[in-house]
């Protein structure tokens, strides 16, 4: 999450190519513009005992503390991005020593792809360059998309 708050500081553009699973779908979803060429992969968040001062003192409480915090990080970080806290939700639905290849689809579904829906000014200046207005150009984009969801 820090990685992905310094990337979205610079308004930068992440693109995935192979593969990602796991913590770097955090990276994916700092990104202002994001781009999946590869697979992404989601599941259970897990503690880290030397990370979340759980060394000595594992009882079923502190766990239970630590995971809820873990959980309130990840949904107040997703917010904080724009995505909407299902994909911790849904995230938190799949156990820890397993993997869920996301598709096209869900990635879209999530509000990961194609970019932050608060980051219009990059759809807006793209419109400008190709010489058409902004409904035109989500028109056309939506065309695509759909295209690409279909084919």
């Amino acid at each position: 999450m820090k990685m992905g708050r310094l990337i979205r500081k610079d308004d930068g553009i992440i693109i995935i190519e192979k593969y990602c699973f796991s913590s770097c779908i955090f990276i994916l979803i700092g990104g202002v513009e994001r781009q999946v060429l590869g697979k992404i992969g989601i599941h259970r968040l897990f503690l880290d005992p030397d990370s979340n001062k759980l060394t000595n003192d594992v009882s079923s409480d502190k766990i239970k503390t630590a995971i809820n915090q873990l959980v309130a990080d990840a949904i107040a970080y997703v917010t904080e991005m724009n995505v909407p806290r299902k994909i911790v939700d849904d995230m938190m639905s799949i156990p820890s020593d397993s993997i869920k290849l996301l598709t096209l689809n869900d990635l879209f579904h999530y509000g990961i792809l194609p970019l932050d829906p608060l980051k219009e000014k990059h759809k807006i200046a793209e419109a400008k360059l190709f010489g058409i207005s902004h409904g035109e150009y989500l028109a056309r984009k939506s065309f695509i998309r759909q295209k690409m969801l279909s084919g």
